[in-house]
This record gives structure tokens, sequence and C-alpha cells, in this order.
């Protein structure tokens, strides 16, 4: 069962950061970009393990990107070591957890029920079309809750028993703050071990699996828990997105950079999916290649000193259209973002 697009008019505020800070954020990923490329040099897809060679391939920051011939994964050209995942995620030396807490009260608040609410409620609707759970009873582990945004969600769309694990003590800090559900802090190489002990019939990895260093391992450890029936994921996709944050070379990227070293495609999805011996019940395709195309836009704009009335003029034109366009770029599968409910085989 697919589903296409998601209104992005909740979500402009939250996102507006990366327009007003893009020299900021600009700077801060070509850092990423330089510590990237100081990991070995891949030269194995990171989801199927096929030979990559990496010639004549997408470069941006110096660093190489190229589509594996088998699966169609988009690899990075660099392995990411423990020690970069550490310094992105659990030291956030780089500000990584800065992106994705909120300062106040009223603005997690409005983030829940922006961009995480409608997620909770498509994993809600799947599973009550798909099992005999009763929603309030069911367990859920969150790996990877940042600041837990989707686990208060989950709350309020009626689970009840729910708990996350994280990495980053900054994010933990935050969502124990102004959250209501409580997220426990892990070390990096405790998360296998935590999904190997974890009790819950749902797994929630939304915006994980393209960060961490082992994503096999990772599945592998779901898929061997007989706890675990369910496995909700949301993944970053090779899109539109790609080729407009290679074009607009001054504008902060937001997809493709960071801890993003690689992407997903629908035939490296369904490679896993068959290898893990998952059964599809719902695939929702959105994202945000649009928004991306005009905040391109408006920065090159404004750096070209237009006049203000025409820019506005321009914006305001783009953005009538916008959810518009993005259904037809998710349509497409060429959208950003796509986010699964799967079950293991033996569940009912």
């Amino acid at each position: 069962m697919n589903r296409y697009g998601k209104s992005y008019i909740g979500i402009k505020e939250i996102k507006a950061h990366f327009l007003q800070k893009n020299s900021e954020h600009l700077a801060s990923h070509i850092e990423v970009a330089r510590r990237y490329s100081q990991c070995p040099v891949r030269t194995s897809c990171k989801i199927c393990g096929h030979k990559i060679q990496f010639e004549n391939s997408l470069t941006k920051h110096s660093v190489p990107y190229d589509i594996c011939g088998f699966c169609g994964h988009l690899n990075g050209g660099h392995v990411e070591t423990p020690e970069f995942l550490d310094l992105l995620y659990s030291d956030n030396l780089l500000g990584y957890a800065n992106e994705y807490s909120s300062s106040e009260q009223e603005s997690y608040d409005q983030r829940v029920e922006a961009i995480y609410r409608a997620k909770a409620e498509y994993l809600s609707e799947i599973l009550s079309n798909n099992s005999n759970f009763v929603l309030e009873d069911v367990g859920l582990l969150d790996v990877g809750a940042g600041a837990g945004y989707f686990l208060n969600a989950l709350a309020k769309v009626g689970f009840a028993n729910c708990r996350g694990i994280e990495v980053s003590r900054d994010l933990v800090g935050y969502g124990n703050q102004y959250g209501k559900s409580v997220i426990e802090q892990i070390a990096s190489e405790d998360l296998i071990g935590s999904i190997d002990r974890t009790v819950c019939s749902v797994v929630s990895m939304i915006g994980v699996l393209e960060h961490v260093q082992n994503p096999l391992e990772v599945l592998e450890a779901v898929t061997r828990n007989n706890h675990v029936k369910y496995l909700y994921l949301s993944v970053p996709l090779f899109s539109l997105t790609v080729f407009t944050e290679n074009i607009f070379e001054n504008v902060a990227q937001r997809h493709l950079c960071g801890g993003h070293t690689h992407l997903f495609s629908d035939s490296s999805i369904d490679y896993l999916i068959k290898r893990f011996r998952l059964r599809e019940l719902g695939r929702w395709y959105f994202g945000t290649d649009i928004a991306d195309l005009i905040r391109s836009y408006q920065v090159v704009l404004a750096q070209k000193n237009l006049n203000e009335n025409l820019q506005s003029v321009f914006r305001l034109k783009l953005e009538s259209m916008l959810d518009e366009l993005q259904l037809v770029v998710d349509k497409k599968h060429f959208g950003s973002e796509v986010h699964l409910v799967l079950a293991k085989e033996c569940a009912s």
C-alpha cells in the first residue's frame, strides 16, 4: 500500500534555519566532509557488499559518491569509522544535535505536531489494519530516539508503552527536559545489544539507519529477536535534491551531507526486504525537494542583491505550488524520503 505526499506548510517555519543560517550550516557541512574524507576509502557497497570503484562519480566537497551497480544504493567514497560517527552524534562537536533540538517548550511541541504526529498516525493506521494489536498495549522501542519527538507523538495517538534509546547526551537532555517520554542514553557500541534485549513487539527507526556504521547488523538484530514483530523505518532517498545540492555549491546542503554519507533507493530497499525476509505493509513517499530548490534559489538571488520585492514575488509564486510540485516528484519516486512499515514473516 503506497501513499504519496505530505504538506510542507506546517514545517516551513521549523526549517527556516536552513535559509537564515546558510553560511553557518554550509561551513559545518564542509567541515564534516573534510573529516569524512579522512576515513578509509570505500571499495564495496554499504548495503549489498558489491564492488564500487567511484570512477567519474558525483563529487561534493571533494567527496565522491556513486551508485552501486547491483542494488542501486548511493554510496559515499569513504567508510564511516566509529570515531567519525561519535564525533557527529555522541560528542556533538559539529553541532549536529542543535539542528534537531528545541530551546523552548512551545517549539518542542510544535515540532511534535508538525513533523512527527502524522508519522505516528501512519504507523497506528498500518498496524491497526494488519494486526489484532490494541495500540495501548503495543510495546515499542524507538531506536535513535533523538530528543523524543516521535515518542511524544506516539503517546498522542494512543501508544502507551513506548521507550527510546539514543547515543547523544545533548538530545537526551533536551528530550527529557521538554518531552513526556523518558529516553535512555546508551553508548553507540551497545546499540545492537539494546535491540537484542528488547521485549517490544515494534521497533521504530526514524531517520536512523542511514546514520549507523553497520545497518545490516542492526537489521539482523531486529530479525533475530523473536519478540519483535514489526519494524517502522524512514530513510533518505537518492532524489532530486541530490542534484540541486550539487548545482548550488554556495547553498547549505540538507540531504547528502553531514551524517548522510549514503542514500537509499527503491532497489536497495527491496534488496534489504528480501535479504531479511521482511513483508511490506506500507510505503509512504514524501520529500522536501521542491522546498530545497526554492531555498537554493532564494540564497543565490539574495547573494546577487536582487530587489527584495522581486525576490518576494518569486518566492510566493513558487511556494503557492510547492505541495503540488512535490507530489509529482513523490509519485515518480524521486523525492527525498520514504517511510516503511515492515513485518517479519512470522507476524500475522
